[in-house]
Order: C-alpha cells, then sequence, then structure tokens
C-alpha cells in the first residue's frame, strides 16, 4: 500500500491519498464535510494548470476532474504532482 498525505490547519481541512491494490481513493476534508473518491489507479491522470501567478492542480480520470493540494502552496502543489505521478506510474 502506498499512501500521500497532506495536511493543514485543522481549521482549514486536509487531503489523503491512498494508492492500494490498483485503486486510487481520495479523501478531503473541510468546514463543509468529507469527500471520498475511489478510482482506478492505472486509469488517473494528474493536471498541473498555470496561468500567469495561478497554479491548479488536479486529478482525472473516468470523465471526473477533482482538484487537489487546495491546502497547499505552489511549491507543494508542485512536489504532490511529482510524488502522485511517480506512485501511479510505478503501478502501486
Amino acid at each position: 500500500m502506498t499512501g500521500v498525505q497532506t495536511c493543514a490547519l485543522p481549521i482549514w481541512g486536509y487531503e489523503r491519498f491512498v494508492i492500494a491494490d490498483r485503486r486510487f481513493r481520495i479523501e478531503i476534508g473541510g468546514l463543509r464535510g468529507v469527500a471520498k473518491y475511489e478510482m482506478n489507479a492505472a486509469w488517473v491522470k494528474v493536471v498541473e494548470r498555470r496561468q500567469g501567478h495561478d497554479y491548479r492542480l488536479s486529478v482525472v480520470a473516468h470523465g471526473r476532474e477533482i482538484a487537489i493540494g487546495r491546502y497547499m502552496d505552489i511549491e507543494g502543489r508542485r512536489e504532490l504532482a511529482a510524488v502522485l505521478r511517480e506512485k501511479l506510474d510505478c503501478g502501486a
């Protein structure tokens, strides 16, 4: 099992990513509750979008796009993108 977790102050929220048994699981918690997603890890694509100073990160699979890295600064998002690509490419 491979896990990647990001966390901010509990007042803001958290994101948890787990890659296991060919599945990619995302849990995003915030002031409005917890959202959970699960998808086939082989189909997940990490997408980075840059426009000027804006940098957004998301994962796409099964026709669904999920924004991630919301509680991180730009450098943290870049690092998260690299780690997720590495873990997803290794077929964990």
